[in-house]
């Protein structure tokens, strides 16, 4: 008889509405019922919400009703532990938008802590995002959110509420220092929650694919942003009475002087975020709020690309290919500063090292290890220059040098004797395109006939950010955007060439921009028979761009539309880089 009422019981519980049953066990008055009722007809908000905000019950308490209600599972997410591999499966933004929480996967089947396990909206999107089966579970929201914050990029906000919880009382971002000074300042710096924002500003910065982080202080406050796919976005704010703290305990583990604030600085250090090892070069610059720092992040695991995965078109990538095993000679790789001609070079070397070749290089810095290669880094306080290290170099029996950069006369002059005696010599120079490399070396001071001589490729590079793979769709770009390529385009339909252009809307998994990663763009110049007897003889830019376009020279420009015409990129994106 009294399990009989007690499944009486509990059947009426789950046919009840929520403010009846609240009524009928006594949990809220009919004076404070009718109130909520009267406000959620107002807003349109829960029910269960409005009395958990007027503190008329525990939140805990209203959801384990509605899970008897809607005859799914209770859980409580308060100490349960989400491994990172879990939160992969649904992207941050899913999660977000539906204030959802992946809990457990068994197989195929996905448990999702819910607000409202009966969002069929949610279930879908989740079931066609993942591919699983859902399986929803009900969990308070503010322990929903509390996850979202802790596991979905929210690390910093974590870090960042113990080290406002400690005040340390600094009030100016900038002043000068005594000796007791300093040493208050190291102590903050080892402290664990400054220890713990240094780590969440990196390891964050790491998952989002940051290649910088900036910590640059203004007058109010101090910004930390981070530089994704080429583009800067703000992260965060640091606490003004933090901010040394943090400049300081990146500075100890890059083994720099933190009493030293009036002169720029340089330094290093490497890290572990769970599987990627990450070398990280540290710079400061003085500045009248104070110090700006910049960490350069270095990816080993993610160091080399074979040359097929950079972005060549296929003409480019098999002339490229043939020109770094000829036996002698220069090749340049030029671009401005952070358009991967670094990257570029590595994986020219990886393509071509091997135990019968004898390899060395001189950079500044070194940026990665390669296996079999010797490489050296200069040092212009101990007289170690590129021009030095190449004269040591040449008596090391080398097959290959890399000079990191031809920076002066002098070096360009000793990478022309080195090429003209036997050896394959790889460089970088800053010049906008391959045309101008020439020119740049003439500018120098070097002869075009020992150019004719030395030089026998120039490979310029921009990187273009990729649109998005999950949200791109196709657009009919600007009439202004067109008009740019107008000629391009001309030439295309003459070849018979269908053309459309794409765009990413902006979702989850770019984060709203449209773009997910770079890859690049090229223009190979080569130095063949017809070019060197144009440089010996009278040495004229237009008469070089004239002779490399007879012989099917491809801009930066056209390979880049060639990219977007394939969806790759977009047209605006080729248009700002080049």
């Amino acid at each position: 008889m009294a399990a009989e009422e007690n499944k009486s019981r509990n059947g009426n519980k789950k046919r009840m509405r929520l403010g009846e049953y609240l009524l009928r066990e006594g949990l809220v008055s009919k004076h404070d019922l009718a109130e909520a009722l009267e406000k959620q007809k107002v807003t349109g908000e829960p029910l269960g919400q409005i009395l958990i905000r007027k503190r008329l019950i525990e939140e805990r308490q209203v959801y384990k009703i509605l899970a008897e209600q809607l005859e799914v599972e209770f859980m409580d997410l308060f100490d349960l532990k989400i491994s990172p591999r879990l939160i992969s499966l649904v992207p941050e933004q899913i999660a977000k938008n539906y204030c959802i929480m992946p809990v457990k996967k068994e197989n195929d089947l996905l448990t999702i802590a819910m607000v409202n396990p009966t969002d069929t909206f949610a279930i879908d999107e989740l079931r066609l995002s993942t591919g699983l089966t859902i399986k929803p579970v009900i969990s308070p929201k503010t322990q929903i959110l509390d996850a979202i914050m802790k596991y979905y990029g929210g690390v910093i906000g974590e870090a960042l509420k113990l080290v406002q919880d400690k005040d340390t009382g600094e009030e100016e971002l900038y002043k000068d220092t005594d000796a007791e000074d300093i040493e208050r300042i190291r102590q903050s710096a080892e402290e664990a929650p400054i220890i713990k924002l240094v780590n969440a500003i990196i390891c964050d910065n790491v998952n989002n694919r940051a290649s910088d982080i900036h910590i640059e202080p203004s007058k109010g406050e101090c910004w930390v942003r981070s530089r994704i796919d080429g583009v800067l976005h703000n992260v965060t704010t640091v606490p003004r009475q933090s901010y040394r703290a943090v400049i300081s305990r990146i500075k100890i583990m890059a083994n720099m002087d933190i009493a030293e604030r009036r002169l720029p600085q340089d330094g290093s250090f490497r890290l572990q975020v769970e599987e990627k090892h990450i070398d990280i070069r540290v710079s400061t610059y003085p500045t009248m709020y104070g110090e700006k720092l910049v960490m350069r992040l270095l990816v080993r695991e993610e160091a080399f690309f074979s040359l097929t995965e950079l972005g060549f078109e296929a003409k480019e990538l098999s002339a490229f290919e043939l020109l770094i095993k000829r036996p002698y000679g220069i090749i340049l790789v030029v671009g401005p500063t952070g358009s991967g001609k670094t990257t570029t070079l590595y994986s020219a070397l990886e393509r071509i090292n091997s135990r019968e070749k004898n390899i060395i290089t001189i950079e500044d810095p070194i940026e990665y290890e390669i296996d079999g290669i010797a490489q050296s880094q200069i040092n212009p306080k101990a007289g170690f220059s590129f021009a030095n290290s190449l004269r040591s170099m040449m008596r090391q029996d080398p097959d290959i040098i890399l000079v990191g950069e031809i920076r002066d006369l002098e070096t360009a002059e000793l990478a022309v004797r080195a090429s003209l005696t036997g050896h394959l010599v790889f460089s970088t120079l800053h010049t906008n395109d391959a045309l101008g490399a020439v020119t740049r070396l003439v500018d120098m001071g070097i002869q075009p006939y020992l150019i004719s001589a030395s030089l026998i490729g120039v490979l310029a590079q921009r990187l273009v950010r990729i649109a998005c793979p999950h949200c791109r769709e196709e657009v009919i770009s600007s009439p202004a955007v067109l008009e740019e390529f107008k000629e391009d385009i001309e030439r295309f339909k003459a070849e018979g060439l269908d053309y459309r252009f794409y765009r990413g809307k902006g979702c989850e998994f770019c984060k709203n921009t449209g773009y997910r990663g770079r890859e690049g763009i090229f223009e190979l110049l080569q130095i063949n028979e017809h070019m060197k007897d144009s440089l010996t003889s009278e040495y004229k830019t237009p008469q070089l761009r004239k002779i490399s376009r007879e012989q099917g020279f491809r801009s930066l420009r056209e390979n880049g539309l060639r990219k977007a015409l394939r969806g790759i990129t977009t047209l605006e994106e080729v248009l700002q880089v080049t």
